[in-house]
Parts: structure tokens; C-alpha cells; sequence
């Protein structure tokens, strides 16, 4: 009865070992990529609209529409009769959100990004009742990103 040497159960280790470490990351695809919190799909949304005002050289509004609980991304000019809406974000009946600091577009407020990747500015405070938890999303007047905070409630 013959036996496997060290070696040669040292090389298939080894074998095993590059197979796995080269199928592990196609094999992570199949997993249930992580869903976005609400915090992050709005500062998402505030950073694509700055982008394309940058890459389209067109300015780019967004809209709070607080009796529809919506996020609007529309086309400049903005009409509120007939809005040109490029992406709608639903606010969650949990959530509470509350602005300072930004434009008014009629009696709603928003957020315009200029071709210069500049915006009008503002804060966006999100407030999740039911897990008693605050965000703030600064939106800077300059050439910077979106940032977020989170604040103790």
C-alpha cells in the first residue's frame, strides 16, 4: 500500500488553494448585493445629478416634494405643472425630512447644480422615527462632494 508524501499533498493544497482564490470573486457575485439606506440613496441621487450637470453641461435640479414624500431629479427649467422627471426617489412613510438652507422653486425645495459641478447648497436632514436615528446631508455652494452625518438623536 502506497502512501502520499508530504509533497505531494502540499502541492494539491496548493492547487486547491489557487482554485479557490480564483473562483471566490466570480462566485461573490451571486450574493445579494447589500441594499442602500435611505441616507444613501439620497446623497446618491444629489451626487448623479452633480455629475451630469458637470459631464452634460447642463445645470440639474432637485426637487423635494414634500405632499408626493418624493426626491425629483428634473430637467431645467423646471415646470410644476409638467416636470421633465429624469429619476424619482420615494420617501419612506418613516421617514421625516426637513431642509434648510436651500433654494425655492415655487412654494418647493431644491437643490440646483450649476455645468461648474457648483450647487446652490443647502442641508437635508433625514429622520428615521421608527429607529430613532438622524442624518444630515450637507450640500456645499462649492466644488465639493455631498457629505453625511450622522447626529445623536
Amino acid at each position: 500500500m502506497r502512501a502520499f508524501t508530504l509533497l505531494e499533498l502540499l502541492v494539491v493544497m496548493l492547487l486547491m488553494a489557487l482554485a479557490f482564490g480564483l473562483l471566490a470573486p466570480r462566485l461573490g457575485r451571486f450574493a445579494s448585493p447589500r441594499k442602500a439606506t435611505f441616507p444613501e440613496s439620497v446623497r446618491m441621487l444629489l451626487e448623479h445629478a452633480r455629475t451630469a450637470a458637470l459631464t452634460r453641461h447642463e445645470a440639474q435640479l432637485v426637487v423635494i416634494e414634500p405632499e408626493e414624500r418624493k426626491f425629483l431629479w428634473v430637467k431645467v427649467p423646471f415646470d410644476p405643472e409638467s416636470p421633465q422627471i429624469l429619476e424619482s426617489l420615494s420617501i419612506p412613510e418613516e421617514i421625516e425630512v426637513k431642509v434648510a438652507r436651500v433654494i425655492k422653486v415655487g412654494d418647493l425645495p431644491a437643490v440646483l447644480f450649476l455645468v461648474d459641478g457648483t450647487s446652490s447648497g443647502g442641508e437635508i436632514e433625514l429622520i428615521n422615527r421608527d429607529k430613532g436615528q438622524r442624518e444630515l446631508l450637507l450640500v456645499p455652494q462649492g466644488l465639493f462632494f455631498i457629505g453625511r452625518k450622522s447626529l445623536e438623536s
